[in-house]
């Protein structure tokens, strides 16, 4: 895992900081609302510092342009398509350097098909999608590969219905073996625990009625209703939901340890298929999975030129 160390992305970092980047960086909501500039300078008072950097150590903010959000295809793949020509049909096509793409939108991943001639190795060699009602097969380009960007959910149901998972799974839905390993197994999530409380009286009807703050130097109140340490956990466990970031299910480790894909992004033992998603991390970010995945998409870039040109040399 050498090459993915935190010293080299963090000389990466350095270089790719800027202010003109494809992906917009800007805040949430100061430039929106006139009051959140007085939030802001009470919060800084308690001691709290507001960071001006969103490429800096303290990372906040949002992939806001113009208030819409900022994705990732909208950031990169975007302008990148204008660069090249867009090709309707099914085969793979080149002009010079510029490769034809063709995007097939409301298109389904059915599975990867191997090389069935091929019995000492199990060689990728083309997918099969659902669209616009009929089934069709995309074959890869010569000394090209499989490239797996389903995430989280899709990118091991995809290997699970293209024999690569576990045993007990794939047979108990009579998908024949051709690789043994971890998939899904590793499926993890931020959690999300909200609740709210009821005022009285409804200060949302009789938002007016107390023009003036008054300054309490003492609470002039009682104490709520006691709250047990295991009342509080039975809450949590009842309230706690998903925040919709999934990782981890093709996780990138060695493969003694659980891995299914390598530091390359390679499927072990499988030729032809590497997986580019959050479902390869192995532990889960702190903070949003967009940023990271960005990263990884990045790193994987390089990684496949980098194999590609050992293949044409």
């Amino acid at each position: 895992m050498k090459n993915n160390s935190q010293e080299r992305l963090s000389e990466k970092f350095k270089q790719l900081h800027g202010f003109n980047g494809l992906l917009h960086m800007q805040d949430s909501y100061n430039r929106i609302y006139d009051i959140m500039s007085g939030v802001i300078d009470a919060v800084k008072n308690f001691g709290i510092p507001y960071s001006e950097d969103f490429n800096g150590e303290r990372q906040n903010g949002f992939t806001n342009q113009e208030r819409r959000r900022c994705s990732l295809a909208e950031g990169y793949l975007k302008d990148a398509l204008k660069k090249v020509e867009l090709h309707s049909g099914s085969g793979p096509y080149k002009f010079g350097k510029i490769v034809v793409i063709d995007i097939k939108s409301y298109a389904h991943v059915l599975d990867i098909i191997w090389d069935d001639e091929n019995k000492k190795e199990n060689i990728a060699i083309s997918v099969r999608y659902f669209c616009n009602g009929t089934v069709h097969e995309a074959f890869i380009a010569p000394k090209g590969e499989i490239i797996l960007c389903g995430e989280a959910i899709n990118s091991p149901q995809i290997l699970m219905l293209s024999c690569i998972g576990p045993k007990e799974n794939l047979k108990a839905n009579n998908i024949k073996v051709c690789k043994e390993l971890p998939v899904g197994k590793n499926l993890s999530d931020h959690q999300s625990c909200l609740f709210s409380a009821k005022a009285n009286p409804n200060i949302i009807h009789h938002w007016s009625s107390r023009p003036e703050i008054g300054i309490l130097y003492k609470a002039n109140s009682t104490n709520g209703d006691e709250i047990s340490n295991e009342d509080w956990e039975k809450f949590v466990v009842k309230r706690t939901t998903t925040a919709f970031h999934p990782y981890g299910t093709v996780k990138m480790a060695p493969e003694f340890k659980n891995g299914v894909v390598n530091y390359r992004l390679q499927v072990y033992s499988m030729k032809n298929l590497r997986v580019v998603d959050v479902s390869i991390f192995p532990y889960i970010p702190s903070r949003n999975t967009n940023v990271p995945t960005a990263m990884v998409s990045w790193r994987a870039s390089q990684l496949i030129i980098e194999d590609y040109t050992k293949k044409i040399e």
